[in-house]
């Protein structure tokens, strides 16, 4: 079973290829360096280059588009890469369910 870390990765993942019309690949979306900036970040070097933008820019108007959701918070872009904030109350119901359907296995590798 996937961990629920990569679950929500995905989501984001797919969320942003919807509305680019290309898909995200693994090394795009990556764990910011401090939680300050958020739960999991977009890194927007490639998208730009391929927009012929720069990545600062890339990212202040793709972040316009993005909305909050059930699991996304917010949004933030913050120089070259896309914030995402998950939503507390959706993590725990993720979790929650996760520890419903695993019982004693639940946190197993």
């Amino acid at each position: 079973m996937k961990h629920l870390w990569d679950n929500w990765r995905i989501h984001i993942a797919e969320t942003c290829s919807e509305l680019l019309g290309r898909k995200i690949v693994n090394d795009e979306i990556q764990s910011p360096p401090d939680s300050a900036f958020g739960d999991v970040a977009l890194s927007c070097f490639r998208l730009a280059k391929e927009q012929g933008t720069s990545p600062a820019e890339f990212a202040q108007s793709f972040a316009e588009k993005l909305r909050a959701s059930d699991l996304i918070e917010r949004v933030e872009a913050r120089g070259p890469y896309i914030n995402f904030f998950l939503s507390a109350s959706a993590v725990m119901r993720d979790v929650i369910s996760r520890v419903q359907q695993e019982g004693d296995r639940f946190g197993d590798i």
